[in-house]
């Protein structure tokens, strides 16, 4: 299976500030490229958060704000050296939470002989009674019995936030003997590709949905397991995963399955890894902290056998119409011959995915609260990315357009200008016309490109002083913060 060769450009400013310097902490750390830090950070947060909160889009319920992410990246990109740095903070959660079940099991055992050890001595007097034939006694001593019943001591529930058996018995196991919610996390993608679980791609879909799963089993009673949340984080060479694709063929999109997942290629750093930093790690502990504060956030009784109520993280009224121009902007694309035609299932998802990153990236930075601009922003632009790869690497259409081909060489252009101007956020339309690429030369292909890259959420048109500009997005362009201009993605000339 081939891929189309560009990878897209990862926006390493969409994340909160503090998640900025910790990922650049970890690209000199570790060397990793962006884009697998990126998506591993991103799971790692869905595990951590998945169980607190549910996310309500501007038309629609709440829905759960769980990510898939697959990463493709080369063998020797420090994947596993990545994970355990991330992961760490739910290892040192799930190390704890097995030290307290472990004493909870040993109490539920010790109550749990007492009863099986009087409800034995119930049924020898209901014999008794059956056999003297006294009605009255008879009746009393099974009423005893039910009441009985009723006091049978229940399992402790706790967390598993990670399965290790990555097969479908073990994980519905898993998701009714502790609370539903629980990640598969693993830096070597092949093993979890190769798993009984992922031959069970309708299993997975309902997964990402949080539906309710009934479970039936021989010889006892069929368990109901109320909206299971699980979360997939991985990372595995083009090979395999292509070898995977192969053996599901159309399975692998038309399921609807690959485009649950944020999938994306990471272009290797391999050659260009020459020094060692020595840097503080204030953003990794910053990191851990976070991380430590929402995994202890619930107070969970002993004797609980559900989680509390979620909370539901809504936009915010301004930041509403973030999403639904994203939103808009997708279902457009999805017309005949629209940019998204051909991988129909991703983009039908992408809105939705950037709902649910928007909603982790607002709590992570401000907890519970309404998703403001910024965030709404930030997991569209997001959302965006992976929607490309998905069309980079899965689409049939890759045969590009004129205007598709002069919003490269456009885009390249602004970078270039952008580098020249010391980071201005604008650049005149007609000084595109004038010093711009030769072939945009006319203002009919210069507007076909520029509305490409508009779609792309790359620019943006806007009148100032009577004259026509292009604002470059700071999440692509290195360009400066100008506070005169109003929010990105907001203002009459700026809505998609």
């Amino acid at each position: 299976m081939s891929k189309f060769p560009t990878p897209s450009p990862y926006p390493r400013d969409q994340f909160p500030p503090e998640l900025i310097e910790l990922n650049d902490y970890l690209e000199r750390k570790t060397h990793a490229p962006n884009a697998l830090i990126i998506g591993t950070l991103l799971g790692m947060l869905s595990t951590a958060f998945q169980h607190l909160l549910r996310v309500e889009r501007p038309i629609g319920h709440p829905a759960p704000i769980g990510l898939n992410v697959m990463t493709i990246a080369a063998t020797g990109e420090r994947k596993t050296t990545l994970f355990n740095l991330l992961r760490k903070p739910i290892d040192k959660f799930c190390a704890k939470e097995r030290t307290r079940l472990d004493r909870l099991h040993s109490f539920f055992e010790e109550k749990m002989s007492e009863w099986t050890d009087e409800k034995q001595t119930l049924r020898r007097k209901l014999s008794k009674a059956r056999e003297s034939e006294d009605k009255s006694f008879y009746d009393l001593i099974r009423e005893q019995l039910r009441e009985h019943e009723l006091k049978k001591p229940k399992k402790p529930k706790g967390f598993k936030l990670v399965t290790q058996d990555a097969t479908p018995q073990a994980i519905k196991q898993n998701l009714d003997e502790y609370f539903p919610t629980t990640s598969i996390i693993g830096s070597e993608g092949g093993v979890i590709l190769d798993s009984l679980l992922f031959q069970d791609l309708p299993l997975l879909n309902s997964f990402f949905g949080g539906e309710s799963i009934d479970v039936d089993r021989k010889n006892q009673k069929s368990v109901h397991i109320k909206e299971p949340l699980v979360t997939i984080v991985t990372a595995v060479q083009w090979e395999l995963l292509s070898a995977y694709i192969e053996k599901k063929k159309e399975l692998f999109q038309h399921s609807g399955f690959s485009a649950r997942f944020l999938i994306a290629e990471s272009p290797s750093n391999q050659g260009d890894r020459l020094f060692v930093d020595d840097s503080p790690r204030t953003p990794l502990t910053m990191y851990e902290q976070r991380l430590d504060l929402a995994l202890n956030m619930l107070t969970i009784r002993d004797d609980a056998q559900e989680l509390p109520a979620p909370y539901v993280i809504r936009y915010s009224r301004s930041a509403a119409p973030v999403f639904m121009n994203y939103a808009r902007e997708v279902e457009l694309e999805l017309r005949p011959g629209g940019l998204y035609t051909d991988v129909r299932g991703a983009a039908g998802k992408s809105a939705e995915i950037a709902s649910r990153i928007s909603a982790i990236l607002q709590f992570y930075e401000h907890g519970f609260s309404e998703i403001d601009i910024s965030n709404a922003e930030r997991g569209v632009q997001l959302a965006r990315v992976y929607l490309d790869e998905q069309k980079r690497l899965f689409g049939t259409n890759h045969e590009q357009r004129q205007h598709e081909k002069d919003a490269e060489d456009l885009d390249t252009w602004l970078h270039h200008q952008a580098q020249l101007s010391g980071g201005h956020p604008l650049i005149a339309q007609n000084d595109i016309l004038k010093f711009g690429p030769n072939r945009l030369r006319s203002s009919h292909r210069r507007d076909a490109a520029l509305t490409v890259l508009r779609a792309r959420g790359r620019v943006w048109w806007m009148m100032r002083n009577k004259k026509h500009y292009v604002r470059l997005n700071p999440a692509f362009y290195r360009v400066r913060v100008d506070p005169t201009l109003p929010p990105w993605g907001l203002g009459p000339m700026g809505m998609i």
